[in-house]
């Protein structure tokens, strides 16, 4: 079996993290291609990748002033053009898109038997509506050529893409899966990695995991910190990157905070900066089925997550959900459950390769 997963990019992040550990489980029997538009450089997972028999293709080879300025003109139709081309050569059994690629999907002109698939990664409201409206347009037009199976993380984002798409189709539930084998690595000294960062050995250590996105809330989370400093000795590590990354280290500099907070940037080992928080803290706006919290619960880290998270997504008994954004009962649940661990038993179901397993069972259906 062939099998293309297409994504914009394999930069750090929970779906593309998803991406990875599925196509390197399918690699085991399948053959299989990364299909990304923007190329893999600064990619935490590409020395992972190269370990692997996986095809790695891009539609630009280059990533820079000038093919953005190309883009910005001609890349719908460009990266239509390189997709028709790549479909007809490598002639795919499965074809698994993620995130917002609908546009360019929707103009391959040779679908022949090849089964397509789209994971919607959050929220349906964030892919298909508002400035994103014509993917939901590209989508039925998908739709209308061809079979195109659906994959949501939870019930309620199945309840909301049925009422976009407003017609019978093919909405799935599976949820993300965590490479655990990595997360639990045990050469990772708690200690060493303190000293490593920096940090003061007596503090609490509070941390956050994911791409720097307004809708990550990280200017809230800094806000928290901000006034938790005033109660308690605490440092805060901020694992990610993202386009507010700059505008977020301006804020802490200003707030005198530049020696309390850590920017660590992507990383492929988040077990080992896992290892030495004390509190997870996860006030997003939206999300869906977080990888990072998943991972930061197997760990068994105590978590404080605002009301935007399923409660599909809790999966141990030491998270705290505030329902609002108040700064003191955000500081009175982070100091009442920090340095609580609990680690999952029956860890497993949470794997990665269980959850490829659940999407590879959908691709051998006749």
């Amino acid at each position: 079996m062939k099998i293309i997963q297409y994504i914009e990019t394999l930069k750090c992040g929970g779906a593309e993290k998803v991406v990875v550990g599925q196509s390197i489980f399918f690699s085991k029997t399948e053959e299989v291609l990364i299909l990304v538009n923007f190329g893999f450089e600064g990619s935490p997972f590409l020395e992972k990748l190269k370990k692997t028999n996986i095809k790695l293709v891009s539609i630009y080879s280059h990533w820079n002033f000038f093919t953005r300025v190309f883009h910005k003109l001609f890349g719908k139709k460009y990266i239509s053009y390189k997709l028709n081309r790549l479909v007809s050569s490598f002639e795919p059994d499965i074809f698994h898109a993620h995130l917002s690629v609908l546009k360019y999907v929707c103009n391959i002109k040779k679908w022949g038997p090849t089964k397509f698939f789209y994971t919607c990664h959050s929220d349906p409201n964030m892919y298909f509506s508002g400035s994103n409206a014509d993917e939901l347009f590209f989508a039925k037009k998908i739709m209308a050529k061809t079979n195109l199976t659906f994959f949501v993380l939870n019930e309620k984002y199945k309840r909301i893409l049925s009422g976009f798409l407003n017609t019978r189709c093919s909405i799935n539930v599976v949820h993300n899966g965590v490479d655990i084998g990595a997360l639990l690595d045990n050469s990772c000294n708690k200690f060493e990695t303190i000293k490593e960062l920096g940090i003061n050995k007596n503090a609490i250590i509070l941390g956050h995991v994911g791409r720097m996105v307004a809708e990550k809330n990280h200017n809230f989370l800094i806000d928290v910190f901000n006034e938790i400093r005033k109660k308690v000795n605490v440092e805060l590590i901020l694992v990610g990157d993202g386009p507010i990354n700059q505008q977020l280290k301006k804020r802490v500099n200003a707030d005198g905070l530049t020696n309390y907070v850590h920017f660590l940037g992507e990383k492929e080992n988040v077990g080992k900066y896992l290892s030495v928080m004390d509190c997870f803290v996860f006030p997003s706006i939206i999300e869906g089925y977080p990888l990072a919290l998943i991972e930061a619960q197997i760990v068994g880290i105590p978590c404080v997550v605002s009301d935007a998270i399923d409660d599909e997504a809790i999966i141990n008994n030491n998270v705290l959900k505030v329902n609002e954004y108040n700064i003191d009962k955000w500081i009175s649940s982070i100091i009442k459950i920090s340095g609580q661990r609990n680690v999952i038993q029956n860890r497993e179901q949470y794997s990665d390769e269980r959850k490829a397993k659940d999407i590879y069972s959908f691709y051998i259906r006749k």
